[in-house]
């Protein structure tokens, strides 16, 4: 859930500002550049950080710590982050589906 939305100006590309408008400033910038990053990548930053430290993966839902994570080309030939793991790929916006962080996030 986004809590900052993008305003356009002529001056500025993107100026964010708090979802009610109650308040503009540097920190509501800061976290509006990470919710945009979040939206290229398809997770929470916080989520994508825990992963590199290991992860489990379909189908057996096998822990591997510290995978391989690049960047590579998806069926839309655009550049997106995946997890290489013993040559497979794990795209990774497709967390809960092919990959979590723990085990019981996968059996659901």
């Amino acid at each position: 859930m986004r809590l900052t939305k993008k305003q356009n100006t002529k001056l500025y590309p993107y100026i964010y500002s708090s979802i009610d408008d109650t308040f503009e400033g540097t920190p509501i910038n800061k976290l509006g550049q990470l919710e945009d990053i979040e939206e290229e990548i398809g997770i929470d930053l916080v989520t994508f950080f825990k992963a590199l430290k290991g992860i489990y993966i379909k189908p057996n839902n096998i822990y591997v710590g510290s995978p391989y994570l690049c960047f590579a080309e998806n069926e839309n030939r655009e550049l997106e982050f995946q997890f290489k793991v013993v040559g497979t790929w794990y795209k990774v916006k497709d967390y809960g589906k092919t990959w979590a962080l723990t085990k019981e996030e996968l059996e659901k």
